[in-house]
């Protein structure tokens, strides 16, 4: 018979389950050994090869001054190296030091011997290096950089990788400006001293030999001229640039030692008021320069300049360190235009206003701007202050101004005329009031105002409260009251009563018809940063605001 056909393939079968993992491989390593040379019998076995690395080494620069500066050369010896690795370092490794964009080395290089693990071996030979030169200076203070190089070992002329070290120098040069004085104002044909302090930090001394001249020049703008010069000093007269300079040998400077040059200037006298005349000391080291300082010199006004003419002044402009030259030409212009004389009263050169900030001690008024005897009566008295003088401790104290003597300058009974004006510039309205209150009489105080039952205080009613205690003062007396509150409520007993904090009230000696309006930035033409400046006035309410402020 024939054969069948063949039958439809049966269903797929159900996926069976997933088998469960295996055991985790061991890690696998490399373990180096070295063979004997028959290649019967390991030698040694370790799974870290040979390696070196520096333990110790000693540096000295050439001349023994234990300085590195640039150029220096200087030698690395006692070096002692380590196998810090498993196997025996081969006889005939080489090892050497390697140069670097900042250390010049010269190709020294040594053969070392077997070396065993955790061997220590201090390699009997000197390796000598160099400094290499940098560029000079290009902005003031002294060198304070590093230099470094590298150790290197080979065998067969392959660099074994994880034996090399880095090492570091601190470059410097063995002399440095250490300090440089001066007076910080000076009037003009006023002379003043340079005072120059050189310091050696290195272990031998300077100036006596050939190899360790050294020289101070000082190159001086226009406006100062050098004075009482030491025969010994050069001068080189103006330049292109207005420059004179001034050549100082240093003579000797022990080793660790500070010395002092001096150098006697005196301002021009046709230098603008607030100009600053810049000068630069510069350091030389064997006819190199190594370091070089700016500082500068302010011409102040002096009250006797003024004082000594037949001219009356009608304005006393209170000046100081942020005064500029541009800045008062502005306040001459205006004044100019008004047929005003203006006089003034520098109180960063003079320390202070009304006192010394350092003594304390009141200015002699014969010889200060108190005494205004050449002075129309009542001149008008001008304070401009830098734009961030509210935030400054110095404001707080006004320079050193006395209230007392602003208060009598405006008449015997001590009080603003109405023909006479102060003007604040620069000064915020709160600093100025704070200033006013601390100079004024305490006549109440109050400590206890409570709000009612179950209810917090608001500040609205601390000043609520506030207005009515000065209407009350100020109905009894035309002098001007200032309030200074502390709003801080707080619970009181079991009550649930809260107390606002404190209020105190002062009187100062100002008629209470004096306003106070203070400038928008967009007056503060005089700087030139407009929106740094703001301005008070005090006036009389008689006067309209806009021709108050013009």
């Amino acid at each position: 018979g024939h054969t069948g056909q063949t039958g439809p393939p049966g269903e797929i079968g159900e996926t069976g389950p997933s088998g469960s993992p295996g055991p985790r491989g061991n890690y696998s390593g490399v373990n180096w050994m070295i063979i004997s040379p028959d290649g019967r019998s390991t030698l040694e076995s370790s799974p870290h090869r040979f390696n070196l690395k520096v333990v110790s080494f000693e540096l000295h620069d050439d001349v023994k001054e234990g300085i590195f500066s640039p150029l220096r050369k200087f030698t690395i010896s006692s070096v002692v190296v380590q196998n810090s690795g498993g196997l025996t370092l081969p006889e005939g490794a080489t090892f050497f030091l390697a140069s670097s964009s900042t250390v010049i080395t010269f190709n020294d290089f040594a053969v070392l011997p077997f070396i065993r693990p955790g061997q220590n071996y201090t390699i009997p030979m000197t390796f000598n290096a160099q400094i290499a030169d940098l560029p000079l200076p290009s902005s003031p203070g002294p060198l304070n950089t590093k230099a470094y190089f590298s150790t290197v070992s080979e065998i067969l002329n392959r660099h074994l990788s994880h034996s090399g070290n880095v090492i570091e120098v601190d470059v410097c040069w063995p002399l440095t400006i250490h300090n440089v004085t001066s007076p910080a104002h000076l009037r003009r044909a006023e002379v003043g001293t340079i005072v120059i302090t050189i310091n050696n930090h290195s272990l031998r001394s300077y100036g006596k030999s050939s190899d360790t001249q050294v020289k101070v020049v000082v190159k001086i703008s226009k406006g100062l001229t050098p004075t009482n010069l030491p025969t010994e000093y050069q001068m080189k007269e103006w330049d292109d640039n207005y420059i004179t300079s001034v050549t100082m040998t240093l003579q000797n400077i022990e080793s660790h030692t500070n010395e002092n040059m001096k150098l006697d200037v005196v301002m021009d006298e046709d230098i603008m008021y607030f100009d600053r005349v810049v000068y630069q000391v510069e350091l030389f080291i064997n006819d190199r320069l190594v370091e070089y300082c700016n500082r500068d010199v302010r011409c102040a006004p002096s009250w006797p300049e003024f004082t000594k003419g037949e001219k009356k002044g009608d304005v006393i402009l209170f000046t100081g360190s942020h005064t500029s030259t541009a800045e008062y030409i502005s306040w001459r212009r205006v004044f100019d235009s008004l047929q005003m004389n203006i006089f003034l009263w520098d109180y960063d050169y003079y320390n202070g206003i009304s006192f010394d900030r350092t003594s304390n001690k009141p200015f002699v008024e014969a010889d200060s701007w108190l005494s205004r005897s050449n002075c129309n009566k009542g001149p008008m008295l001008i304070f401009p202050f830098p734009s961030d003088s509210d935030n400054s401790e110095e404001t707080t104290k006004l320079w050193g101004l006395d209230f007392k003597l602003i208060f009598d300058h405006f008449g015997e009974s001590e009080v603003f005329n109405d023909v006479n004006g102060i003007l604040f510039y620069g000064v915020t309205q709160g600093c100025l009031l704070r200033a006013l209150a601390s100079n004024g009489t305490l006549v109440t105080e109050h400590k206890s105002f409570q709000g009612g039952p179950h209810v917090k205080p608001e500040l609205k009613d601390a000043k609520k409260r506030e207005k009515e205690i000065l209407k009350d003062l100020t109905s009894q007396d035309p002098r001007m009251f200032i309030s200074k509150i502390t709003f801080k409520p707080e619970k009181k007993g079991h009550s649930l009563k809260y107390r606002y904090g404190d209020i105190e009230i002062y009187r100062i000696p100002v008629m209470r018809n004096h306003k106070v309006y203070c400038l928008p930035a967009r007056f503060g033409y005089l700087s030139t940063d407009p929106s740094s400046y703001s301005c008070l006035l005090y006036t009389s309410d008689a006067a309209d605001e806009e021709d108050s402020v013009a």
